[in-house]
């Protein structure tokens, strides 16, 4: 297979052509080559980018599922995880192959040679990292049999985990394993079928799927109606998405069923709430009114802006936050909510940029 780093030695090294976007290129690879005067392309040149750029990006594909295959098998036997295949697939088609299938013909008329080059090199290097993140670490969940929370968030837990703790997941996936294996009882709810199929089963590891658009719980209708009545600021990414923000599951008003579900069980049934899911705002509102009073809520990828309202909410109810930041992944943190941890320090809230939306 051919090495990632190499790959930009299956583009054509042509002459410079001076443009701003061929400055910006000459910046990030040399700074020192500047070519002058400009030298056109040659047409054999022109008719062979055609043919290099998918290659490219076939090499890219073939490059990313090869890694992706290797952290998927254990012991040779594969997992059956059809979410993160398809989560890995949908990110290849949406990040590499339809942006090359759509540009090419418009690359071709308002770009020299040269000038796709650069946007192949800087491309390829922007969106490389991303592929590897989502084949490697989504399979990873499965593989290791563990939550994809920080590390810290992780070790903290094996410290403190009690076998006799009964545990709520909005969201499943290797974390359900990890709770069974270690807990009393673990019950998740999840919204995708696939992914729901994908759960550990065990006697003690029960789940249910419940998708957008599902009725609320009947036991849990005077709740809702106190969450909306509080007008909590719940950010989605614009009116011109709806579907972005309904794949990254932003839309709370759709996820009064799903939310809902952990009121199937008794008051303060649970010791732990995990909010890893949909509706991350309103799971944290029923999650902070179901669970034992001194129980414990982890809310993974806490570092996104819009959960801002209920994470400062919870803190006044006197669920104190310890944040958990991974060292070698800016801007992405697991915090713990438990009303016996010391006084949570300010700032509460998180800044714009700290962390994307969505999942």
């Amino acid at each position: 297979m051919l090495p990632i780093g190499s790959l930009t030695a299956l583009l054509v090294p042509l002459p410079t052509i001076r443009s701003p976007l061929t400055a910006i290129g000459d910046k990030l690879l040399n700074p020192t080559v500047f070519v002058d005067p400009p030298v056109p392309p040659s047409a054999i040149a022109r008719s062979v980018i055609p043919v290099i750029v998918p290659l490219v990006m076939l090499t890219l594909l073939l490059n990313v599922v090869v890694e992706f295959t290797d952290n998927v098998l254990v012991d040779d036997e594969p997992i059956v995880a059809l979410p993160v295949i398809e989560k890995l697939l949908t990110s290849i088609l949406v990040k590499l192959v339809v942006p090359v299938i759509v540009t090419l013909p418009a690359n071709r008329m308002l770009l020299s040679v040269e000038e796709i080059r650069y946007v192949m090199i800087i491309f390829i290097s922007i969106n490389i990292s991303h592929l590897k993140y989502a084949g490697v670490n989504m399979a990873a969940t499965f593989k290791d049999k563990c939550p994809l929370y920080t590390k810290p968030a992780l070790d903290w837990l094996n410290d403190n985990l009690d076998p006799s703790w009964t545990v709520f997941e909005y969201g499943g996936g290797g974390s359900t394993e990890y709770w069974s294996r270690n807990c009393a009882e673990v019950f998740t709810v999840d919204h995708s079928s696939d992914w729901y199929n994908s759960l550990y089963k065990a006697d003690n590891a029960d789940a249910a799927l419940v998708k957008p658009g599902d009725p609320i719980e009947t036991a849990a209708e005077e709740l809702d109606s106190q969450f909306w009545e509080q007008n909590f600021t719940l950010p989605t990414k614009d009116d011109e998405s709806p579907m972005y923000n309904e794949f990254h599951g932003l839309l709370n008003h759709q996820a009064k069923g799903y939310a809902s579900t952990i009121c199937r069980f008794p008051h303060a049934y649970f010791d732990v709430v995990v909010v890893d899911g949909l509706a991350r705002s309103l799971c944290l509102w029923y999650a902070a009114h179901m669970v034992e009073l001194r129980g414990t809520i982890i809310l993974d990828n806490s570092c996104r802006p819009a959960y801002n309202d209920l994470q400062c909410w919870l803190i006044q109810q006197g669920f104190n936050r310890i944040d958990f930041w991974q060292p070698d992944h800016i801007g992405y943190c697991t915090s713990i909510f438990n009303r016996s941890f010391p006084t949570t320090p300010e700032p509460h809230r998180r800044d714009p940029g700290t962390g994307d939306l969505g999942w």
